[in-house]
């Protein structure tokens, strides 16, 4: 931001976020046109509460509290008020969706172990059971509402309803095609990457 350094710290960084508010508050208090200049770019926010099903249990470092702080940050210093900012509720993504990327089968089983977990650990195959990918009731759902989200924020930027969209609990582009990993059941960028390019986004487009 202007050459500031970056936060040092968590508190330090909710200061800049919030600085940087406050001073869009006070351009539009002193001029309400240049303000709205600033904030041409339109922006999607894409969230649901269900996301914190996500959640690998107590032990584990990839805890849904991580994204229900980040919308809450978000919120607190008043950014989704913003008039170029619009909240988004998504879709769970379909079936025919994941199979674009993951094998039938392994969706089955991600399908069929969702509804049977006992032992988090237990030996389920398909890499969940792991340290890194332990298994919990309503995997399935809770990772197919993510790989969703990211088809919804892909959609949003591709038919031009927004300039930029944000999927706070995406990213999860460990999982193969075939098996969990690191932390991911369904890879959500490589889905919504293949939902672009099935909607024509390798082709050349002019931007209205």
């Amino acid at each position: 931001m202007d050459g500031e350094r970056p936060p040092r710290s968590g508190t330090d960084g909710a200061r800049r976020v919030h600085g940087v508010e406050s001073r869009q508050r006070r351009l539009q208090r002193q001029d309400p046109e240049g303000a709205r200049a600033g904030l041409s770019d339109r922006v999607a926010l894409v969230w649901d509460d269900a996301f914190e099903a996500y959640d690998f249990g107590p032990q584990h470092p990839l805890k849904p509290i991580r994204v229900v702080l980040t919308v809450a940050l978000v919120r607190a210093c008043g950014l989704d008020a913003l008039p170029n900012v619009s909240a988004v509720i998504p879709r769970s993504a379909t079936r025919a969706e994941l199979e674009t990327i993951h094998d039938p089968a392994y969706i089955d089983a991600v399908e069929r172990i969702s509804g049977e977990v006992g032992d988090p650990y237990g030996n389920y195959g398909w890499g969940i059971g792991t340290g890194d990918d332990p298994a919990f009731a309503g995997m399935h759902d809770a990772s197919a509402r993510v790989a969703g989200a990211s088809i919804t924020a892909a959609d949003a930027v591709w038919s031009n309803t927004v300039e930029h969209a944000f999927n706070p609990a995406g990213g999860l582009h460990h999982a193969m095609a075939d098996h969990a990993s690191g932390f991911c059941i369904y890879n959500d960028p490589a889905i919504a990457i293949r939902w672009l390019l099935d909607h024509g986004a390798a082709a050349p487009r002019v931007r209205r």
